[in-house]
């Protein structure tokens, strides 16, 4: 039975009302995909990178999901397929499910030494606003990051309850673009741009989700594995790009602008991150860092004062030297 919605409007309320059946929450190609089931066609989960300050396309992009096989209404989804990959020259990436059961989940998106931007979809504009909040008591500790905003175009707003910087990025006649998901034929557009953020965001975000399966209590083995042969997308190597992000941030010589006395810095969090460019219990880092590998860390929940000068001259050459063996 075909849904039909009929729609009332009283004063300034809306109400819908139903005839038939519920209205469909996920509808592809004039298919509801609400109760999934093997008979309806498969769907496609499609990614599309866009450098925001070019406009062009960003390949590199890593994306990794899982799709999971519908089996009906209170039984557990059944893990499937982990898909990883990265976008393509045209930055674009896509994979598609195996039959019309198959839904996916849990997207992530990462790409080193680049931010992902987030945005409001407004219709009846033609820009997407991209923007960062920082805390009234963090502008003076992360001036020099602030006066990097400025000079990129971003401009800096007080009047709301958390100072913010934002850049308007126009798109023009591209902006209906953004307005579909994955699962339409014309996918998902996200956007990126450089490093450019204040250190609180700039942790690196994971990527090579899997499907965890609940009955076994690990990682499900039946499920097919997608792209995890490639060599870029192991573990290890994984955990090295993540790593050079990390180091991208805490390398950056503004760090020399915040003051000694700041003991809410992601500074060992960030070094927490970027420990993939030494081996496990380098002895080398005891003697860089003492007072972040000593028996008596400066933290134990991610935030500390800032490097000194010299702290972070000294470690970061350590760590690229070791990168720069790790692709001889």
């Amino acid at each position: 039975m075909q849904c039909k919605a009929v729609n009332i409007v009283v004063g300034i309320i809306s109400a819908l009302f139903l005839t038939g059946c519920e209205a469909c929450r996920l509808e592809v190609n004039g298919v509801c995909y609400d109760r999934p089931k093997a008979s309806n066609p498969p769907i496609s989960a499609r990614f599309e990178a866009i450098d925001a300050d070019t406009g062009k396309p960003l390949p590199g992009v890593m994306i990794s999901f899982y799709w999971e096989t519908y089996l009906g209404s209170g039984k557990p989804d059944l893990c499937a397929r982990n898909v990883i990959g990265e976008t393509d020259a045209n930055g674009k990436f896509a994979n598609t499910g195996k039959d019309g059961s198959w839904m996916y989940s849990e997207v992530q998106m990462f790409k080193a030494g680049w931010e992902r931007v987030y945005f409001d979809r407004l219709i009846g504009q033609t820009f997407i606003s991209h923007a960062y909040q920082i805390q009234i008591a963090e502008i003076g500790m992360y001036s020099a990051w602030g006066n990097q905003l400025k000079q990129m175009g971003y401009m800096l707003d007080k009047r709301t309850m958390g100072p913010i910087y934002r850049k308007k990025f126009e798109l023009g006649d591209q902006y209906e673009k953004i307005m579909t998901a994955e699962w339409q034929p014309e996918g998902l557009r996200t956007y990126w741009v450089r490093m450019r953020g204040f250190p609180e965001g700039l942790t690196p975000h994971q990527i090579g989700t899997q499907c965890f399966n609940q009955q076994l209590g690990k990682i499900d083995p039946d499920a097919e594995m997608v792209g995890f042969e490639q060599e870029k997308f192991k573990r290890s190597n994984i955990e090295l790009e993540r790593s050079k992000h990390a180091l991208q941030a805490i390398c950056d010589e503004k760090w020399d602008s915040v003051p000694a006395s700041y003991t809410w810095s992601p500074t060992a969090r960030l070094i927490g991150d970027a420990g993939s460019a030494f081996v496990d219990n380098d002895p080398q880092l005891k003697i860089l860092l003492p007072d972040f590998y000593g028996e008596h860390p400066v933290s134990n929940s991610g935030f500390s004062r800032p490097l000194t000068h010299n702290e972070r001259v000294a470690y970061c050459a350590a760590a690229y030297k070791n990168l720069e063996k790790r692709h001889e």
